[in-house]
């Protein structure tokens, strides 16, 4: 307990209120003032651990809420990104395949146009004949070997 005023009253100072209060409240209300004053300090106090003790409980009441909240938010962060690399994996897929389908289109093309690309340049002011026709054929039979759709595996 901190007594405010006490550091500057010295020992004459107190006797004399001593001395004073005996005077105005009597011998015999003095044991009563206290107790009664004993009894009112016991009430603050345990008034006070009260209010303490409510305050600590609801305290930890919000910080279970938070702490439920914040393993709620990682188990959304988490599925989010378990979804997104589903999702990721999903696209690449396919993506992939389309990109060796044309990969495999453009080698063919170029497998056809080579061979005939060398024939005219042996020839520069020749006109190969059937290069149209050659060009559609080798075309046409790629895209008949490609016309099966791949599989994809989604999973």
């Amino acid at each position: 307990m901190i007594y405010l005023f006490l550091n500057s009253i010295s020992t004459g100072e107190v006797i004399i209120i001593m001395i004073f209060i005996l005077m105005f409240f009597g011998s015999k209300n003095i044991p009563g003032m206290a107790s009664s004053l004993g009894k009112a300090l016991r009430q603050v106090r345990d008034a006070t651990d009260d209010i303490k003790r409510d305050i600590r409980q609801s305290v930890d009441g919000i910080e279970k809420e938070v702490k439920e909240n914040m393993k709620i938010d990682k188990e959304i962060k988490e599925t989010i990104s378990s979804f997104q690399k589903d999702v990721d994996t999903f696209i690449k897929k396919p993506k992939r395949v389309v990109k060796d389908n044309i990969k495999e289109v453009k080698d063919s093309i170029n497998e056809a146009i080579n061979p005939l690309a060398e024939k005219s340049k042996s020839e520069p002011n020749k006109v190969v004949p059937g290069l149209k026709t050659e060009i559609k054929e080798k075309v046409d039979k790629s895209k008949e070997d490609k016309s099966e759709e791949p599989k994809i595996d989604t999973e």
